[in-house]
């Protein structure tokens, strides 16, 4: 099985639940332009498909709040593999953001009237998936598929299970976690915080809307240094050296405006690998990162030139733990809970 994310922890989220021996892909199209998202999916997948790949064999995980180039990457990832049907479910009714009668809520509350609406890449101004997923047709529950993009109601794991009934092996899957774990037959992967915490910890924040974490026991726990990014470097300025390089650290960018979403993710990325550069010098102890957000765990990632990890686990619901050599990375979407075994 092979399976597609556009980020780095939507990756790492669905590789908890993926079979033996899935291949899982994660090309962090989201951060490009759209026809950059188009070229880099077709340069990443191309050369995994042969002409005897069956659709059913490929699973495209999508952001669950409709964020990136998604239709964009569906049409590409359609014609590469000749399909004319996309069922798409991305809502994750567990995590109470489902689809009913056109319109996207979480928690009740439309979308557009959510944090998704200040996105600094993606700001979400409307809740009707049509309108945010041009070239998709919304799916009622009594209603057949359609050719194309299909983005499905479902308020429920049973909806998307009668969702899944009307597709077969010649339709493209795509969605989010719910979605996909009702397709796999693997169990989730899980681990505890205590089984792969180090004594040395780095957690990144890389999102302006980020919750503050100082007051959490973990946070006291652990005894950390606040390093919120510095006003000049949160306006443009290229600096690297801005983080306490004692003890325990906590990067974030603490401020609650905007800013530029490149600028920002590449400057958590650079003060962290600066960071980690100098204290392994006079530390020898294993490393323990922690990082909230897909577009700055991947930048941070390569910057440290992290190619290889090995998964360890999920801690909570989208929030897992992998291994480079004697070092552990903690990844979190910016939109899902740390959970009440790390934070709460």
């Amino acid at each position: 099985m092979l399976i597609i994310a556009d980020d780095l922890t939507g990756a790492a989220e669905v590789a908890a639940m993926a079979p033996k021996g899935a291949v899982v892909v994660a090309t962090n199209t989201r951060s490009m332009t759209e026809n950059d998202a188009i070229v880099e999916t077709q340069r990443v997948i191309a050369p995994r498909l042969t002409t005897n790949t069956p659709v059913s064999e490929i699973f495209k995980k999508t952001d669950s709040a409709l964020r990136g180039h998604i239709v964009a990457e569906l049409q590409c990832l359609m014609q590469m593999l000749n399909a004319k049907k996309c069922l798409l479910i991305p809502q994750n009714p567990t995590r109470r953001r489902v689809i009913t009668e056109g319109q996207y809520r979480i928690d009740g509350v439309l979308l557009h009237e959510t944090g998704f609406r200040d996105d600094p890449e993606y700001p979400i101004t409307s809740s009707r998936v049509e309108d945010l997923l041009r070239g998709a047709r919304y799916l009622p529950l009594d209603a057949p598929l359609q050719e194309g993009i299909n983005i499905a109601e479902a308020t429920s794991l049973d909806d998307i299970k009668t969702q899944l009934h009307k597709s077969d092996d010649e339709i493209l899957l795509a969605g989010g976690a719910d979605f996909f774990g009702l397709i796999t037959t693997s169990a989730t992967r899980q681990i505890r915080v205590k089984d792969c915490l180090t004594k040395r910890i780095i957690i990144v924040q890389g999102s302006t809307l980020s919750n503050n974490l100082r007051e959490t026991d973990f946070y006291k726990t652990h005894n950390f240094n606040y390093c919120p990014m510095p006003d000049d470097v949160f306006r443009g300025a290229e600096r690297t050296d801005w983080a306490c390089h004692k003890g325990n650290v906590c990067l974030c960018i603490g401020h609650k405006e905007k800013g530029d979403a490149n600028h920002l993710k590449m400057m958590m990325a650079a003060a962290t690998t600066t960071l980690i550069e100098r204290t392994n010098n006079t530390i020898s102890t294993p490393l323990t990162l922690i990082i909230e957000g897909g577009a700055t765990a991947f930048a941070t990632l390569m910057l440290l030139k992290w190619y290889d990890l090995e998964l360890l686990g999920q801690l909570a619901p989208g929030v897992v733990a992998l291994r480079h050599g004697e070092d552990t990375a903690i990844l979190k979407p910016g939109s899902y809970p740390w959970g009440k075994e790390l934070f709460e």
